[in-house]
């Protein structure tokens, strides 16, 4: 059970953090460093709003049979995003002027 908890977190975790560097990077790349901290205060604040507002639907969820797959889906669906976000960094990084 202690195992159990300790790799939802690692799924959560890694989930987390993929998905928030997959909306930052292009943001900095597109409004520099100074506007792009407003904006990363403001998406922490949004999400964090977020999964507090949804947090008894959100403690439902752990309790699902299929909860690892639901893990490795959200990590996969991670990985895509981040994959996303690379092309859009991408375009912006080409567009800009130096």
């Amino acid at each position: 059970s202690e195992n159990f908890y300790g790799m939802a977190s690692l799924f959560y975790n890694f989930t987390g953090i993929t998905v928030l560097f997959a909306i930052v990077i292009p943001l900095l790349i597109r409004f520099g460093v100074e506007n792009g901290r407003i904006f990363l205060i403001i998406i922490v604040f949004v999400i964090y709003g977020v999964l507090f507002g949804l947090e008894d639907e959100i403690l439902k969820i752990g309790e699902m049979k299929d909860f690892p797959l639901v893990w490795i889906f959200s990590s996969f669906l991670a990985v895509a995003l981040f994959a996303f976000s690379f092309w859009v960094s991408l375009y912006f990084y080409k567009k800009k002027e130096f």
